[in-house]
């Protein structure tokens, strides 16, 4: 009974471990052609292998399903839930784990086998008072970082932390008491790096810490954030002598006790001058010789330069003045070592008029020789004069933003070691020559940038000397381009010009843009490509035609790019009435020949159909991404090698055909690896049965496509042993039959989406041997028992991840005649059995036959393996021989003890087998048992091919376990084949007292004739006699 209580607990604990169903936890591999739907963007990072649940109440209920090789563990808990102790064990490969919503209590031993665990983060949205125990991180030996969001961490054990000896980052944000937090902090003071504190107190306190740390040795970066600070007592910060980030209001009072917080030195500082002027600022600067500050006004301050004496540590200043306009800037030149500034101001939003606050930036004529980076933005109206920015000759990076930006010639004077520039403007009226480069500009500009929301006229040649010119964008409405635009411009690399409202590409307008590599002419109105239109683009690798009407290409339009590797061509519009709609494009024609390294070729017709014609057999070299789209795609020269040399291909078309046939394309694509097909609507019928064509396949896509109507549906996937990756999305299916399923051996990941009612069958499962997930999306089964099977297969197979979610987040439903309901449910009702009732009968069952077996086993087991025996040999003996005359191979079996071994030697076959004739055969277990074999068997076998068995009972054979089974054997033959099968000869006299403890030899002395072995050797030889002639009477009969 015991035993079979042990039985029952492994049965089920196995079956919790390995049941691989779940609603709520979906896991998927780095690799994964799918992602991870229903979660946060940027809240659950992807790695190896990444499990993410949503809506947990019972936390080992779903991770009970979760695999235990996860990497990285993202759950979102209910309000008020508990981490209960080993609920995470198993996950002993476990790197990093985010818990998301409130936990009311963490037990202990909840970490317990996390040693991989390296960062670990719980945040909640609101305040959130968990009951943590002490040392209940102790477990985490080897955590390294640790993040904690509105948790309240006085509400823990003093000692949380214990245990923590290398962690390096901590980050908390939330409403806590920060003397408190640095006190628990001293558990891991020796090997912390990083600590990021942002927290909602009023009051920062000196902490008075029992075991307090005296400092942070190894900590390299401190960032703090009190954004309603409104107290500091002294030596707040006594533990930290630098501070690299600090973000608190300021005012006189705050001044003040921040300059006797404890800090010896602060790297980055962010406040608001609500409450405090520029020369008080500047105090806190030059105390703690603060480096990058952030400034926040909205009143006018005073910007004289002796306010800023004590500022001149600053490196970078950031500067946000609201609604403020004209700002004095000439205090820059007191900041000898400002390399970055920046500056963002609205200014009166119902009261346009010129910004003037760049006049005053070089009004003193000092140079600013650490100045690298100036950025300026403007709500208002902003004139660039001539030597603007004269003074600013090291300047490197430029960025201007302005309502109305007007330039004046030579405004960039000055400015030879410019690298960047970015215009952005609702108006830029025109650009000239010598607004960019003149005398000394910016001939050393590397990236250009032009963001205008209204029309822009560029003077011809206006680009000319900006020859060291790497990337140049423009985005504003140029409407037609000419060649003298991009004079000038021969090292040009990548060249945008987005939205430009571009109609007209003069012939030659590229030519002098012989090294560039990389152009996008998306969202124009372009409508024709000529011949020469890209003339000279000999490197160009990457060139993107998307979002324009384009209706006319000429011959060769693209025969000028050798290197070409991507091309995206879109909207196709031709307006050929000939084609009745259909846009035709001769691919041949345009390229005159593919390029060989060609990798990605896209081309649109938007909702209208289209015509792409090859006609060539030239192809680019193996490895095509295709995408094509459309209404209708039609395709000349499916036979061509272009065809063999797509392995991606990407359609979405009502039909995609192959002329003149008209028969469905995609069999024609036989190298292809990746393949994804939508149709516009599902009720569109298209013959899919080529499919199983496409034997190199490995990731397949279909979506909104009729598998009903399907003439060769069951062949469809056939051949496919390579395929990896089924997505059906939205396709219209009744049923997944096994004929489906058939040679998916390799099928790794499965994803079903279905907006109508749909069968799964278990034949289509059964085939997917290399199944390792499986996504069931919004899909509604029917509510039938033969459907049912899904769930209790989800739950107790062993191979795959099964995952079933709504969009709602709800379980799997199934349709019936009273509307939807939960599948679960009905199979509970309708199809499982009661388990309670089933394991009672099998209880039962399993005690009645145990009290069987132990029954027979103690009253007939010797009865019961003697007839095994006797059985087994008889039959043996019986295939070997048909006849009972001559299927003996002995005349008899002689069962002695190994002691008497000589006598059987010296006296018993010397007058038996020499005797004759006829002359005896006796079977000997020393001379004629089979080698290797069992010797059970060897004493069956050879007792049935013997005719009798001779027992030689001595005080040693009575002493035999080996004699004992032998006598056992012979004596069950003698009653099983009623005849004296068995004679007993017995050596040496034994006394009745001896005898009687073998009660089956003690009842055959009684019942059965015996002969003794005389001692005298005058009557030897009538012993002799006696036994040959019982032994040859039998052998001649």
């Amino acid at each position: 009974m015991a035993f079979f209580y042990y039985f029952l607990v492994l049965a089920v604990d196995v079956f919790c471990v390995f049941a691989r169903m779940s609603t709520k936890c979906l896991v998927l591999e780095e690799a994964s052609p799918y992602p991870l739907f229903s979660i946060q963007e940027g809240l659950c990072p992807r790695s190896h292998l990444t499990a993410a649940c949503l809506n947990v109440s019972d936390l080992a209920l779903e991770l009970s399903t979760v695999p235990r090789a996860i990497n990285v563990l993202c759950v979102w808990v209910g309000h008020g839930s508990t981490l209960q102790p080993n609920v995470l064990t198993k996950f002993q490969s476990l790197r990093s784990m985010y818990i998301y919503g409130c936990l009311s209590a963490i037990l202990p031993e909840t970490f317990r086998g996390l040693s991989n665990l390296h960062l670990l983060s719980m945040a909640c949205p609101e305040r959130c008072n968990a009951s943590v125990p002490s040392k209940v991180f102790n477990d985490l030996h080897i955590l390294e970082e640790l993040k904690l969001q509105n948790y309240t961490l006085s509400e823990m054990a003093e000692d949380v932390f214990d245990g923590l000896s290398h962690m390096k980052r901590l980050d908390v944000k939330g409403n806590d008491d920060f003397s408190e937090l640095l006190c628990k902090l001293s558990y891991f003071s020796a090997s912390l790096e990083y600590l990021s504190i942002e927290i909602d107190a009023e009051s920062l306190t000196s902490p008075n810490c029992t075991y307090g740390p005296s400092k942070f040795l190894s900590l390299r970066d401190v960032r703090f954030s009190f954004p309603h600070i409104k107290k500091i007592e002294r030596n707040a910060f006594r533990y930290f002598d630098q501070i690299s980030f600090l973000n608190m209001p300021m005012n006189d009072v705050l001044q003040t006790q921040l300059l006797h917080s404890g800090i010896q030195q602060l790297d980055q500082m962010q406040f608001s001058l609500k409450e405090i002027n520029i020369k008080s600022m500047c105090e806190i600067v030059f105390a703690f010789s603060v480096t990058h500050i952030s400034l926040h006004f909205d009143t006018s301050q005073e910007y004289s330069e002796s306010l800023w004496e004590k500022c001149y540590k600053l490196e970078e200043i950031t500067l946000e003045a609201g609604n403020l306009t004209n700002i004095d800037l000439s205090f820059i030149s007191t900041l000898k070592n400002v390399r970055i500034f920046s500056c963002k101001t609205n200014g009166q939003a119902n009261n346009r008029k010129e910004d003037r606050s760049l006049v005053s930036l070089c009004k003193t004529h000092v140079f600013l020789s650490s100045l690298r980076d100036f950025r300026y933005s403007t709500g208002q109206d902003l004139t660039l004069r001539t030597n603007q920015f004269v003074c600013l000759s090291h300047l490197e990076n430029l960025d201007l933003s302005g309502k109305y930006m007007q330039l004046e010639d030579f405004a960039f004077e000055g400015l030879y070691n410019m690298r960047y520039l970015w215009l952005q403007a609702d108006i830029l009226p025109e650009m000239k020559a010598r607004y960019l480069a003149s005398r000394q500009g910016l001939r050393n500009l590397t990236d250009l940038h032009l963001n205008i929301d209204g029309n822009l006229t560029i003077e011809d040649f206006a680009f000319k000397g900006l020859t060291w010119l790497h990337t140049l964008q423009v985005q504003a409405h140029l409407f037609v381009i000419k060649p003298e635009l991009f004079s000038g411009l021969v090292n040009v690399e990548r060249l945008y010009l987005l939205s430009c409202y571009i109609q007209t590409i003069e012939d030659f307008t590229f030519t002098n843009l012989s090294q560039l590599r990389h152009m996008e002419l998306g969202g124009n109105m372009i409508s024709a490509i000529t011949t020469n239109t890209f003339f000279g683009l000999q490197n160009l690798e990457s060139l993107i035609i998307e979002n324009n009407p384009l209706r006319h290409f000429e011959a060769s339009s693209f025969a000028h790019f050798p290197s070409l590797r991507v091309l995206h061509l879109g909207n196709l519009m031709f307006s050929n009435s000939e084609h009745s709609g259909m846009q035709v494009l001769n691919l041949s024609l345009i390229f005159g020949g593919f390029p060989h390294q060609l990798s990605n070729l896209t081309i649109t017709s938007a909702v209208r159909p289209m015509t792409l014609v090859i006609a060539d057999d030239s192809a680019p070299d193996e490895g095509l991404s295709l995408s094509l789209s459309g209404q209708k795609i039609v395709l000349w020269g499916c036979e061509k090698r272009f065809l063999k040399s797509v392995t991606e291909l990407d359609v979405t078309a009502e039909f995609f055909l192959c002329a003149p046939d008209y028969t469905v394309a995609i069999s024609h694509f036989t190298s292809v690896v990746f393949l994804s097909f939508g149709q516009w609507h599902v009720s569109t019928v298209q013959n899919f049965s080529g499919l199983n064509r496409l034997v190199h396949l490995r990731r397949l896509d279909l979506e909104q496509v009729n598998f009903v109507d399907q003439p060769e549906m069951s062949l469809m996937f056939h051949n496919l042993t390579q395929l990896e990756s089924l997505s059906l999305t939205h396709c219209w299916l009744d049923s997944l039959e096994g004929d489906l399923s058939l040679d998916m051996t390799s099928l790794k990941y499965f994803s079903l989406v279905q907006k109508t009612e749909i069968s799964l069958t278990t034949d289509f499962f059964e085939h997917l041997v290399s199944l390792k997930f499986a996504f069931i999306f919004n899909t509604q089964l029917r509510c039938t028992c033969d459907d049912a099977w899904f769930l209790r297969w989800a739950r107790n197979q062993q191979q795959a991840e099964v995952f079933m979610f709504s969009y709602e987040n709800e379980p799997l439903s199934c349709i019936s005649e009273g509307g939807l309901q939960d599948l679960d449910s009905y199979d509970q009702a309708h199809c499982s059995l009661d388990v309670g009732f089933v394991f009672f009968i099998s209880t039962s069952c399993f005690l009645l036959l145990f009290m069987l077996v132990v029954l027979l086993h103690q009253l007939a087991r010797d009865y019961l393996l003697a007839l095994y025996y006797i059985t087994h040999g008889w039959l043996n003996e019986a295939l070997r021989h048909q006849n009972t005359r001559g299927r003996y191979l002995y005349d008899a079996f002689v069962s002695y003890s190994g002691r008497d071994e000589r006598w059987v030697m010296e006296e018993l076959l010397p007058n038996l087998e020499q005797r004759g004739p006829p002359f005896l055969r006796l079977c000997l277990h020393s001379r004629d048992f089979q080698l290797g074999k069992d010797i059970v068997e060897n004493i069956t076998d050879s007792l049935y091919r013997s005719r009798r068995t001779l027992c030689l009972v001595s005080r040693h054979f009575l002493r035999s376990n080996w004699c004992s089974l032998e006598m056992r054997l012979g004596t069950y033959r003698l009653q099983v084949e009623h005849r004296d099968v068995l004679i007993l000869v017995f050596l040496e006299k034994i006394p009745s007292n001896l005898l009687s403890a073998h009660h089956r030899l003690a009842r055959l002395v009684k019942t059965r004739t015996y002969i003794d072995w005389p001692q005298h050797p005058a009557q030897q030889e009538a012993f002799w006699d006696r036994l040959w002639n019982k032994l040859v009477t039998d052998k001649v009969l």
